[in-house]
């Protein structure tokens, strides 16, 4: 009796649970009808108990799901035993009403006393919510993989405990160009990408505040190159852990960009200063030159004196050159192009190098055949190529190799990105590369700056490089240099490449000299007395009549009381009060038809075609020899 009772005590208990649950119960046969199934059926799928009954659970499957548990259930049933375990399968059911929902099926074999497959038994959830929300987080888990692996920025998420990367996203290895799996699982010490000084810093303001926003720091790449990046990292608090969140905002090109413009910022102010320094020199040169030529007129070669003197005029001409190289440095010299082919200029310029470079030096040739034309200044482009040949020798006192290599390139806007002051299209790219002593990474972004040089006192101007610079930039072009030291130097300069073939070249009619002498009266208006005086005795030994005046208002003063007595005006422009442009104006305006050549410091070719348009006859730049200014003087008078 109290196993009867307990029996029946089981099977209530069994029955609650089946009445009351919400997953549907079944028994089936083996003809896959159902033979028992609980409450839980009306709820699920909208019949009643009476209607499952004798029926297949499988005609309420979408025809997908049938044919994937029909596979199933003949798979499992084929194979042997009362202990086969069958996982949890999952089907799209459909309801009476025509929707569908998922179902997690729990199903289990019957055997009958023989040990014969009887049927099955089965438990039915309704796992509709839950695979919404699996495919939902999946959804959102590969949205986040795709920002995560698209963002343009590194990311990178670490161990707060271990300090180990749990994971990257591409730009991340792109940017230490370490794979996924040599990243992995690694600590920031292990591939050795920070420097000591700033992982400490790194680490010390993180345990402070949990948080970096906005730290500079310098990181190391794979191949040992440096990089700059701004960091933020904050520390996320996880179920289980807490990582670190990091993003690196690379700052490398932008601050390599940030130097060069820095750099041209400063090459412009000097420029700027070296053209006003050029201008006043050349007015102190001019008193020297003036002053010289007029003792040697009067002294015989043969003096003692003459040969002294002659000294002085020879080193007043070397600092015009000096003046002269810093206002093309400044591009205050006006370039003079036309279309060219540099492999014949290059040649032409190789026989003069290899009469004048030591023979253990060799000069290679490498020139493109089909080489572009471009629009350039011969007589500049031989500065520039003899400049870097003179600074390759004085790299190679042993001897080496000089290569020049010239091809035709294209500049894309990836390069241009990178490299300051370069424009998009086709060059002409001229290379100057020694075998010499190379040049320190300290010293690299000063090697164009005016009067910077390494060499020894009294073995360099300094300019040499300034000069190639201004050539450079005043033909639109742009110049690289890169150099290791013990492995020489190599110079990059590119022009902009022309359309067509050059013209052929004709010789320039020669120029008739005039003689220097005359009997005229000449103003002399400059603000200088010893440039003054130097001219007017140079004049006078020449038979012309001087008259002197300190600026422009003092000009006027002599022209009105002498009126038709002034024959020519030699003006001055820079000078305090009524400069020469002024004065100029109102010298026409007195006389529409007055003669007046302009002397002046600054460049001429910056100047000349200006104030002949403005009405002057000439222009003689300072410091001018005597037969530069007689010759002036002459053809405007005779005009």
């Amino acid at each position: 009796m109290q196993e009867c009772a307990e029996q029946i005590q089981t099977e209530e208990r069994y029955r609650f649970l089946a009445e009351n649950i919400q997953d549907v119960l079944f028994i089936q046969d083996m003809d896959l009808r159902i033979t028992f199934v609980s409450p839980g059926v009306t709820s699920l799928f909208g019949i009643s108990v009476e209607e499952a009954l004798n029926d297949d659970l499988t005609n309420y499957m979408t025809p997908a799901s049938y044919e994937k548990a029909k596979k199933d259930f003949q798979k499992y049933a084929a194979l042997d035993g009362r202990d086969v375990h069958i996982p949890l399968m999952e089907y799209e059911y459909i309801r009476k009403d025509g929707s569908t929902f998922w179902g997690e099926l729990k199903l289990a074999f019957l055997y009958d006393e023989s040990g014969n497959l009887a049927g099955a038994q089965g438990v039915l959830r309704d796992i509709d919510e839950r695979k919404r929300m699996q495919e939902a987080l999946q959804e959102s888990e590969s949205l986040f993989r795709t920002i995560f692996d698209l963002s343009p920025q590194a990311i990178a998420l670490t161990e707060v405990e271990t300090g180990k990367l749990r994971e990257v996203n591409q730009t991340f290895c792109e940017l230490t160009q370490f794979t996924r799996d040599e990243i992995i699982g690694k600590t920031t010490t292990d591939l050795r990408l920070y420097p000591e000084r700033d992982r400490e810093r790194f680490v010390k303001k993180i345990r402070a505040s949990g948080r970096v926003h906005g730290m500079e720091m310098d990181f190391r790449a794979k191949d040992g190159s440096i990089l700059n990046a701004l960091m933020f990292s904050k520390a996320i608090p996880l179920t289980r852990e807490k990582l670190l969140l990091t993003i690196f905002l690379d700052m490398t090109e932008r601050k390599t960009l940030e130097a060069m413009l820095r750099h041209a910022q400063k090459m412009e102010a000097v420029g700027t200063l070296a053209g006003g320094i050029a201008h006043d020199f050349n007015n102190l040169l001019q008193a020297i030159l003036g002053y010289s030529q007029v003792l040697l007129l009067d002294k015989d070669p043969q003096d003692d004196e003459y040969e002294k003197i002659e000294a002085i005029e020879k080193m007043a001409r070397r600092g015009g050159d000096l003046t002269r190289r810093l206002l093309i440095y400044a591009r205050k010299m006006q370039s003079k192009p036309k279309p060219l082919n540099l492999n014949n200029n290059i040649i032409q310029t190789c026989k003069v190098l290899e009469r004048t470079l030591p023979r253990m030096i060799t000069i290679e040739l490498h020139l493109s055949e089909d080489l572009g034309v471009v629009n350039c200044d011969p007589v500049e482009f031989e500065q520039i190529a003899m400049n870097l040949s003179i600074n390759a020798r004085d790299a190679m006192p042993e001897g080496g190799k000089l290569r020049i290599e010239t091809k035709n390139v294209f500049l894309d806007e990836k390069f241009c990105r990178s490299h300051l002051g370069a424009t998009r299209g086709a060059y002409v790219l001229v290379t100057f590369s020694d075998s010499g002593s190379g040049i320190e990474n300290t010293l690299m972004g000063h090697i164009f700056e005016p009067f910077f040089t390494t060499k020894d006192t009294g073995k360099g101007t300094g300019l040499g490089l300034a000069i190639v610079y201004g050539i450079v930039k005043a033909h639109k072009g742009y110049i690289t240099c890169s150099s290791t030291p013990g492995n020489g130097a190599t110079f990059e300069i590119y022009f902009p490449a022309l359309d067509g073939m050059p013209p052929d070249e004709k010789e320039s009619p020669q120029v008739k000299t005039v003689a220097p002498r005359g009997t005229q009266n000449i103003l002399v208006v400059d603000d200088e007395d010893l440039v003054r005086n130097s001219t007017k005795e140079m004049l006078e030994h020449f038979g012309y009549s001087v008259f002197l005046a300190e600026d422009g208002k003092q000009a006027l003063d002599v022209y009105t009381n002498k009126g038709d007595g002034i024959d020519l005006v030699i003006l001055d422009l820079g000078m305090p009060g009524m400069g020469g442009q002024q004065c100029l104006k109102e010298l026409l305006r007195l006389n529409p038809d007055i003669k007046v050549i302009i002397a002046s410091g600054y460049s001429p070719d910056t100047l000349e075609d200006d104030f002949l348009v403005r009405g002057a006859k000439e222009f003689v730049g300072k410091p001018y020899q005597a037969k530069s200014l007689l010759g002036a003087v002459r053809r405007v008078l005779e005009k």
